[in-house]
């Protein structure tokens, strides 16, 4: 009988409590004055629906989008036209996590477009200087042009050491020191730095002789390459 009166208690306490109402998993409270963080994924486009479990699909929404870069699990993309947005998306549905819009037009084939570990630099043709931005697009630094150049500088991967070229030669500059270090002599009728490769170890220069146009390799001791001649490129 005492066995039996508890459990009675027991039931009776239980159908009292006031009841729950579940909130599902995967719905988060909205704070007064904040909007939802809405991503890019479309799961109704077409390309989901025809190649089902292989193509996540992503409709791009902005104007005169010109590149999509990816920046380690991050995608950049360029969008305008007189000018450049840079918008950086991060996530499985790809949500922006920053954005920046720069007075000219960036390519993504632009040479001086580098991505390091945490940064992204590039040359402002306007400002003349190379600009350093952080994860959040932020400005970390600004890199005044070092003086008469040919082409656009390149800011190397651990962004101590900056790479362009002169009328004359194939120029480092260490950031740090100060100090600038001839890499390699060149005296063409016009000739500008267009990559660098192979951790910042082989120098990519397409230079200008008589109207013929090569993409000359160097290393870091000066050494020239075989050349591979591409034809008539403006400088």
């Amino acid at each position: 009988m005492k066995h039996f009166l508890t459990v009675l208690l027991c039931l009776f306490l239980l159908g009292c409590a006031p009841e729950e109402q579940a909130v599902p998993a995967d719905t988060a409270p909205q704070v007064p004055g904040e909007s939802a963080d809405i991503g890019m994924y479309d799961p109704s486009h077409p390309m989901e629906a025809r190649y089902p479990g292989l193509v996540r699909g992503y409709p791009l929404t902005q104007r005169k989008v010109h590149g999509v870069r990816a920046f380690g699990k991050d995608v950049l993309i360029l969008s305008g036209q007189g000018n450049t947005t840079l918008m950086l998306l991060s996530g499985d549905d790809l949500h922006e996590t920053a954005a920046r819009t720069v007075g000219f037009e960036l390519s993504q084939e632009d040479p001086s477009l580098r991505f390091h570990e945490d940064h992204i630099s590039f040359y402002d043709p306007k400002k003349q200087e190379t600009v350093l931005l952080d994860r959040k697009l932020q400005p970390v630094r600004s890199i005044p042009v070092p003086g008469e150049i040919s082409g656009k500088p390149i800011l190397s991967a651990d962004t101590g050491t900056l790479y362009y070229c002169t009328d004359w030669a194939v120029v480092a500059w260490d950031l740090d020191s100060g100090i600038r270090r001839t890499v390699k002599e060149l005296h063409r009728d016009c000739q500008q730095l267009t990559g660098l490769h192979r951790d910042d170890r082989i120098l990519e220069c397409t230079v200008t002789e008589a109207g013929r146009t090569e993409i000359l390799l160097l290393s870091e001791d000066g050494k020239i390459k075989d050349p591979t001649i591409l034809g008539q490129i403006p400088c």
